[in-house]
């Protein structure tokens, strides 16, 4: 069987309506496969007709909540030998996630992947120039002061303490009547991602053709060889 790396914990908070889902893998990394992206979906999809829960805050390990996709996973890396169907179908995982989490009525605390049709987020939050900064030059780390001076941030708090403040911040919402709360924010997420689609719906297609480049093969080389990729735009 293989190893369960989300956890859900519901009824905290005032009336019992926050819930906590873990993202986990035991290690300082939090890496994130396919089969936990599935099980993220399905933490999220739990919630669909949870009318006790007001907010759920995702949260990580204490060393970290996600270092990124993982590129040693045996199912990420069959994707290389897929056609282009099969290829494109495979990458709907990550894209089905978010979406999940972004539909939910449930305010939701947490991070956020700078893929997976997360471009028309990015820019509501940020702007044109910061998104393509923050994307083309994805390799750059973001201060916690930066992000939180471009507005991918709310709030930044000292070391060991994200969760903490982000179950002040949930038990302030869950103590609010749930009703309007819902309310609101379904219709701020459906006014503000009107559009969405017609930038997010291209991501996997662009996605899957990109993971085809000599240049894709390259950058994943690099990483895993811990030196600088050269790429020749091929």
């Amino acid at each position: 069987m293989p190893q369960v790396a989300v956890s859900v914990e519901k009824g905290r908070g005032p009336e019992g309506r926050v819930a906590v889902v873990r993202l986990d893998r035991g290690d300082k990394i939090n890496a994130l496969s396919p089969a936990v992206m599935r099980e993220l979906r399905a933490a999220a999809l739990s919630f669909e007709d949870d009318t006790a829960t007001s907010v759920v805050v995702l949260s990580g390990n204490a060393h970290v909540f996600s270092a990124g996709f993982d590129l040693k996973d045996a199912e990420g890396k069959a994707r290389g030998s897929m056609g282009l169907g099969e290829r494109r179908a495979a990458l709907r995982i990550g894209p089905r996630m978010c979406r999940a989490w972004w539909e939910m009525e449930q305010v939701t605390i947490t991070g956020m992947n700078m893929s997976w049709g997360s471009l028309p987020r990015l820019l509501a939050l940020m702007g044109p120039a910061r998104t393509k900064q923050a994307v083309i030059l994805a390799e750059d780390r973001i201060s916690s002061a930066d992000a939180r001076e471009w507005g991918l941030v709310e709030k930044v708090v000292p070391d060991g303490q994200a969760l903490t403040e982000a179950m002040a911040f949930a038990e302030r919402i869950a103590a609010l009547p749930p009703i309007p709360v819902a309310m609101v924010k379904t219709s701020v997420n459906r006014l503000s991602g009107a559009l969405d689609d017609l930038a997010a719906h291209m991501d996997g297609d662009q996605f899957a053709l990109t993971n085809l480049t000599e240049d894709h093969a390259e950058g994943v080389a690099a990483f895993l060889q811990r030196r600088k990729p050269r790429f020749r735009g091929r």
